[in-house]
């Protein structure tokens, strides 16, 4: 995790903006540090600019499994079941991912990259591909029923 100085630069990073005190402190207090947590808070809108400064929404304290759940339910369906085949066995090769999602859908691996919920590796053919963070596969598979974790075997 990072420290308080090191949320407070990650964020104003992101930002391009300079945080008070106050709200640097807040951040911090809200995500412990956790660079997913803040990413999450950045880019789902977890932030407001008033009068301004950016501010933690108040009404946004939820914990980063529910950050988490909303991120994955937001995910185009083709995109989701590509993180749930990851969940389930990852690594995957790309040519084994496109065969279980369907070659005609080649562009939900491009989709899932972009959204970060997927990593691909360099060659473009022979690549591994991991879920984007550990705990999207961890919340992924926490809502898999049985059946569905078996089919995806």
């Amino acid at each position: 995790p990072l420290d308080r100085a090191q949320t407070a630069a990650f964020v104003e990073s992101a930002l391009d903006a300079t945080l008070d005190v106050a709200d640097a402190d807040e951040l911090f207090r809200r995500s412990l540090g956790n660079p997913l947590y803040l990413r999450h808070l950045i880019d789902g809108g977890g932030l407001e600019h008033v009068d301004g400064r950016w501010r933690c929404r108040d009404e946004d304290r939820r914990p980063l499994s529910g950050v988490i759940d909303e991120y994955l339910c937001a995910l185009p369906e083709p995109a989701r079941a590509v993180v749930d085949y990851l969940a389930i066995a990852e690594p995957l090769a790309r040519t084994d991912l496109v065969a279980l999602v369907g070659g005609e859908q080649l562009d939900t691996l491009g989709q899932a990259e972009a959204a970060g919920a997927v990593r691909v590796g360099p060659d473009s053919d022979t690549s591994e591909i991991f879920v984007g963070h550990p705990l999207y596969a961890d919340r992924a598979r926490a809502v898999l029923t049985a059946e569905h974790a078996h089919a995806l075997r």
